[in-house]
C-alpha cells in the first residue's frame, strides 16, 4: 500500500480480492478476465467520505480534489496500465486515508510486479504561474470518457 502521499502503488490482483468474493459470483458472465488493476494512493488531505471530493477517473489517470480548496492530487498511469472507466470502482478508507481504484485489466507484457509511481500534489485553485506544483484537471481521457463523482 502506498503510505507516502507522493507515490501511488499499482498492482494486479484477483477479481475476488479487488471487488470481494460475494460480488464475483453476482457478476458471473462479466467481461473480466479475472485480473484487476488496483491503484492505491495515500491522500495528503483528510476526507469524511469519498462523496465529498471531486474524483475524475479516465483510462490513463486519476484526479481527486478535496472540498473547499483543501488540495488536489493527480496520478498518471504508466504506459500499458489502463483503467476500464465503465467498470472501475473507487473506495476510500477514512481510517488509513487511502483511495483505492480498481478496474478489470490485463498487465502489460513487461509487467514485473507491484510498482510505485510518483503523483502530483497541489493546492486547489492555485495559479499556474505562482505555484510550480499546480495540478491541472484532466479534460478528456484517451478513451474520451471521464467520470466525476461528487
Amino acid at each position: 500500500m502506498a503510505d507516502d502521499p507522493r507515490s501511488a502503488q499499482i498492482e494486479y490482483v484477483s477479481e475476488s480480492e479487488a471487488i470481494g468474493a460475494r460480488k464475483v459470483g453476482a457478476q458471473a458472465g462479466s467481461k473480466s478476465s479475472g485480473l484487476w488493476i488496483r491503484v492505491s494512493v495515500s491522500l495528503p488531505f483528510a476526507l469524511s467520505s469519498l462523496s465529498e471530493a471531486q474524483l475524475d477517473i479516465s483510462a490513463r489517470s486519476l484526479f481527486i480534489r478535496a472540498p473547499g480548496g483543501g488540495g488536489e492530487l493527480s496520478v498518471a498511469l504508466p504506459e500499458g496500465c489502463i483503467l476500464d472507466v465503465e467498470l472501475c470502482q473507487a473506495r476510500y478508507s477514512r481510517k488509513r486515508g487511502v483511495l483505492a481504484v480498481t478496474s478489470p485489466g490485463e498487465p502489460p507484457t513487461s509487467w514485473s510486479g507491484p510498482l510505485s509511481i510518483e503523483v502530483s500534489i497541489g493546492q486547489a485553485g492555485a495559479d499556474e504561474s505562482g505555484d510550480s506544483n499546480v495540478v491541472l484537471q484532466p479534460t478528456q481521457a484517451e478513451s474520451g470518457v471521464s467520470h466525476i463523482l461528487q
